[in-house]
């Protein structure tokens, strides 16, 4: 077998819909990635060049099955403070440290270039040179076992999300870091938290709901499949659709919302929002609205499912309560939207203090309560909004560099199906990272 056999499969492998969301979760086996290892030690034998050199001689020849390669590598090399040790002993090349910038540009063009699905991570933290590698790496291999017994205790204790739900990435995440939280896991805590960790678990959820563990990075598959052996997909709990915070259609209240849950979730003696110890019976069909913009915080609990409960959720609405006094909203369905790292471009709502100040706020309306005030803002690649308080304290909001289409104006559709289109000033935009635009990427 040489590189070039490799080559051709893994760029076929790449370039097709079964592309991973990031190269650690590919299905190189141990054997493949042993053969990899034999050749490039050969090649490093051969060559008069250093063998940093001759590596990155390699990745620019064959970027589809070295990059798939080293982000296997670098996910054995996960450890806080000694990566660049343990790279170098797995892959048998010592980067020197005014080379790994130059390396970590290499690699980031070989997976731009060989990924049908690559999406530069939205926030790479401060390590950029590192983490550009364990962003692909995805999941430590040793940290395998963990997540997916964490994965198997979400789905006893309060189901699975659906994995077709446009949340579902975030939603597990949030589920497995809660379950993670007493345990002292830093490293695999680290991997959730960063960019990568909604696709990590979306590709788990995929697998586990199909029950198919072939198509993924085998250590991670082995895993689940191991955990999940007796649970078939029958049988799998699946969790009850979440509550949500929203703003109001008149964008002067405050509203939570209780989703419709799939009736086979639903007991005989249907459902009851529990808000603070109060028992509100609703029918099966309908979703629950509670007004609270006037309301400190509230517990929200449901009870009526098949499998038990919903655990109580608190929902702190004083923004003076908050870690950062603000909530924000998603411009367009209204709902809260997680605050953390980069936004996608577009438009949102910000509720904040009176006092403070939305920098680049394009809308402000001031509640009735004269404490609080709702600014729309947008960002976009080279544009962000910030917050200022009066005590000092700012926080800013900016977009991941990631692709996004700019539609400056509204589409519906007639109930025939006709589209009805209104409010275009202009042709929408299709922005791409400068790196996206090179003539090779279009011509894919």
């Amino acid at each position: 077998m040489t590189l070039q056999t490799l080559e051709t499969k893994w760029r076929g492998n790449l370039a097709g819909e079964n592309c991973p969301p990031v190269l650690g979760l590919a299905p190189l086996s141990e054997e493949e990635s042993e053969v990899i290892r034999q050749i490039v030690a050969a090649e490093l034998e051969q060559h008069l060049h250093s063998p940093w050199q001759t590596l990155f001689a390699l990745l620019q020849k064959f970027p589809a099955c070295l990059a798939v390669w080293l982000a296997r590598k670098a996910g054995e090399a996960y450890e806080a403070g000694a990566f660049w040790e343990k790279f170098g002993a797995l892959t048998g090349v010592s980067i020197p440290l005014n080379q790994r910038a130059e390396f970590a540009q290499h690699f980031r063009r070989a997976c731009r270039k060989t990924m049908a699905a690559w999406l530069p991570p939205e926030e790479l933290g401060g390590h950029n040179i590192v983490a550009e590698f364990l962003h692909q790496a995805g999941l430590p291999l040793d940290r395998c076992e963990g997540f997916a017994q964490h994965v198997r205790k979400v789905e006893r204790s309060i189901g699975l999300p659906d994995a077709d739900a446009p949340d579902a990435g975030e939603q597990l995440r949030e589920d497995v870091l809660d379950s993670l939280q007493p345990i002292p896991v830093p490293t695999l805590k680290r991997a959730l938290r960063g960019p990568a960790g909604p696709r990590i678990c979306e590709v788990a959820l995929n697998v586990v709901w199909i029950g198919d563990f072939a198509g993924i990075n085998p250590r991670l598959g082995q895993e689940l499949k191991r955990v999940f052996e007796h649970a078939g997909g029958g049988s799998l709990r699946r969790s009850a659709h979440q509550p949500f915070l929203r703003l109001g259609e008149d964008f002067g209240s405050l509203e939570i919302v209780g989703p419709r849950q799939d009736t086979n979730l639903v007991a005989a003696s249907g459902l009851t929002w529990i808000v603070d110890g109060r028992r509100i019976p609703t029918p099966r069909t309908d979703e629950f609205l509670l007004k609270v913009t006037d309301l400190p915080r509230i517990v929200l609990e449901l009870a009526g499912l098949i499998l038990g409960a919903l655990p109580p959720r608190t929902f702190v609405l004083r923004l003076d309560d908050l870690a950062e006094p603000f909530i924000l909203f998603d411009e367009r369905t209204r709902r809260q939207r997680r605050v953390g790292g980069s936004l996608p471009a577009g438009r949102y709502w910000l509720l904040h203090r009176a006092a403070d100040t939305l920098v680049g706020a394009e809308q402000r309306y001031d509640w009735l309560d004269g404490e609080r005030v709702l600014s729309l803002f947008r960002v976009y690649p080279g544009a962000e909004a910030k917050l200022e308080s009066r005590a000092g304290s700012s926080w800013r909001f900016t977009a991941a560099r990631t692709p996004f289409f700019d539609a400056v104006g509204e589409r519906l559709a007639h109930e025939d199906g006709e589209p009805i289109c209104f409010g275009w000033s202009e042709v929408p935009s299709l922005w791409l990272p400068v790196e996206e635009t090179d003539h090779e990427r279009f011509a894919q």
